[in-house]
């Protein structure tokens, strides 16, 4: 089945909450146009997407499912789709047109605010993109894992994910590097698939000093649901 694209993304910052995330009102007057002409000229710019295939898999032993004759391995991902039959592989994106003008930026001090606006630039591109799944097939509550996200479930296999997905980046611009990062910088991959129970990976996650983190850490938790008997 070819990737279902989604595009035409409106972006959404908030412009004030962000300036005082990266602590720009207490540079003056002159440091809050800069960062507010970036912000325009980002989103201006910015053509986010996400791609992704609905599928069909088959259990593979424990800790495994197979998708188009690629096994993906992880004990989590495989305990979460004991009983669910479709799952839906995605890839997102900030877009390649914004990221190349970033890139093109040379001033220090923007760049690194650039990163944060992009960082948000995708977040509308993965909110967008969850809704437009859930809402094309009618699902309920979701969950979504992402290699490297968990020790359970590593970055290398960004590899048989981009497989099973196809060519990411003739349909929207993202290229698997070498070392299983996503250019742009500002993609994100996963698989999104239906749960009974509230599930984020954070909850297995011991890095308590990420910025990130969506839920608290359960020490017991993969004790409790994970564990092989």
């Amino acid at each position: 089945m070819d990737l279902n694209i989604i595009k035409d993304i409106p972006v959404e910052i908030d412009e004030e909450k962000l300036a005082r995330k990266l602590r720009i009102s207490r540079g003056g007057a002159g440091m809050s146009e800069r960062f507010h002409r970036l912000v325009q000229e980002a989103i201006e710019i910015a053509r986010p997407k996400g791609a992704y295939r609905p599928v069909s898999f088959d259990l593979q032993g424990d800790d495994g499912i197979v998708i188009d004759s690629v096994l993906l391995t992880s004990r989590v991902l495989a305990v979460h789709l004991n009983e669910i039959h479709r799952v839906f592989p995605f890839v997102v994106t900030c877009g390649r047109e914004v990221a190349d003008w970033a890139n093109t930026q040379t001033e220090v001090l923007e760049r690194f605010w650039l990163e944060a606006i992009l960082d948000n630039i995708l977040m509308s591109a993965i909110t967008r993109t969850g809704e437009q799944i859930i809402s094309t097939h009618a699902l309920g509550k979701t969950a979504v894992m992402t290699p490297g996200s968990l020790v359970d479930w590593p970055i290398q296999e960004q590899k048989q994910l981009f497989t099973i997905l196809g060519d990411v980046e003739t349909a929207i611009g993202v290229r698997l590097l070498d070392s299983f990062m996503m250019d742009p910088r500002q993609s994100v991959s996963g698989i999104l698939f239906t749960t009974e129970i509230d599930f984020q990976t954070c909850m297995l996650c011991p890095q308590q000093e990420c910025p990130k983190r969506r839920a608290a850490h359960d020490p017991d938790l993969y004790e409790q649901r994970y564990r092989k008997k």
